[in-house]
């Protein structure tokens, strides 16, 4: 488009770390935009850095979907999750975000993540860990693995992750590139 004089605009809302480090520099050095719009004043800053465009090219102007998130919040929702699980209504959810396995995350990695976080929670008072599964893995597939590692939470996979956000206190999770970060 751009080298037929169509101007355009991307839209890069994701600030994760990896994502800014990473493929920030791979986009901006193919893509050439006439402006880039991005989610958080940091990414702006790191793409500034890139020396690729300039200041009044690149706008940061916060992120798309945390204005939904406020918008589509069912009320009810926390207090049915609380219910779905058989858990008090003042129970706190620390949701923690199974990974899955790959190159970058192999299974004694999970395994020490998963420890460290329900260590962790186990000093909280009235607080719980709900594992949501990654797409990529069956609720049996999880529940094996804390089995086996000697940990014990309900496992959820249908939910949709931005349904949950709501409804939790804390998320966890040890990689991720789906843009929620």
């Amino acid at each position: 488009c751009r080298n037929l004089g169509i101007p355009t605009v991307y839209y890069f809302y994701n600030p994760l770390m990896f994502t800014v480090n990473f493929w920030v520099p791979i986009h901006l050095q193919t893509m050439r935009t006439n402006a880039i719009l991005t989610g958080t004043k940091h990414m702006k800053n790191k793409i500034l850095e890139s020396n690729f465009y300039t200041a009044d090219q690149v706008t940061a102007v916060g992120d798309v979907f945390s204005q939904d998130l406020g918008d589509t919040q069912d009320p009810g929702a926390r207090s049915q999750l609380h219910e779905s699980l058989g858990i008090g209504s003042d129970t706190k959810i620390v949701l923690l975000l199974s990974s899955y396995l790959g190159t970058d995350v192999t299974l004694e990695k999970k395994q020490r993540f998963f420890t460290q976080i329900f260590n962790a929670v186990r000093e909280l008072p009235n607080t719980r860990v709900v594992v949501k599964a990654h797409p990529n893995e069956t609720v049996e597939s999880v529940n094996r693995q804390l089995n086996e590692w000697g940990l014990a939470a309900p496992v959820l996979h249908t939910v949709g992750l931005r349904d949950l956000l709501p409804s939790v206190e804390l998320e966890c999770m040890m990689f991720s590139q789906a843009g929620l970060e």
